[in-house]
């Protein structure tokens, strides 16, 4: 019994197997067929070594560093540009309630 993936065409079934394809899809067609075929089988390859190339990396720890603080001695704090809650005058609707 032949598995899926250890059975290997010949040189016969190679020859049927074009001769079926090009019944099917006639001589115009066959570029265009051939074109799309190879550009899918270099995105699926670029995919595949996309993927192996992250999960090798899954192993490997990941370092965070910390971010700078955005303040310093030329910019003024946060508490110092922020206004007061009692300096802040009233509005007009909040007098009359």
């Amino acid at each position: 019994m032949y598995l899926l993936g250890a059975w290997t065409p010949g040189p016969l079934e190679l020859i049927v197997l074009l001769v079926v394809v090009l019944v099917i899809f006639g001589p115009k067609q066959l570029p265009k067929l051939g074109k799309m075929l190879g550009k899918t089988m270099q995105e699926v390859r670029g995919g595949l070594d996309e993927a192996n190339k992250t999960l090798e990396h899954a192993d490997e720890p990941v370092v965070l560093e910390p971010v700078p603080s955005e303040t310093s001695a030329d910019t003024p704090a946060a508490t110092e540009s922020a206004p007061a809650a009692e300096s802040v005058p009233a509005t007009e609707e909040a007098k009359t309630n």
